[in-house]
């Protein structure tokens, strides 16, 4: 009776080994599920960071092409103002 309570000690201990993670394999995996989770905060932090970036490099373009082109309305009007000499009828 002995050998066989010594016996099922020793298959339902080999039955929790083979059948679930020991407590070290279990920490291990939730410590890379946090790092997979951390890895990919960080990317999406970096590609916030790429796309404001490059957002605003385009405005800083569109700025500086703005301030390049001429105002066409300041020419317009420097033209209408040399007006031509009336003559008077005597």
């Amino acid at each position: 009776m002995n050998k066989s309570i010594l016996k099922l000690a020793f298959l339902l201990m080999f039955f929790f080994m083979a059948c679930g993670l020991s407590e070290s394999e279990r920490l291990e995996m939730e410590k890379k599920a946090a790092d997979s989770v951390a890895a990919a905060n960080a990317m999406m932090d970096a590609a916030k960071e790429a796309a404001r970036v490059q957002a605003e490099e385009r405005q800083r373009a569109i700025v500086d092409s703005l301030a390049k082109t001429t105002d066409s309305t300041t020419v317009s009007a420097d033209t209408s103002s040399a007006k031509p000499a009336v003559k008077s009828n005597p």
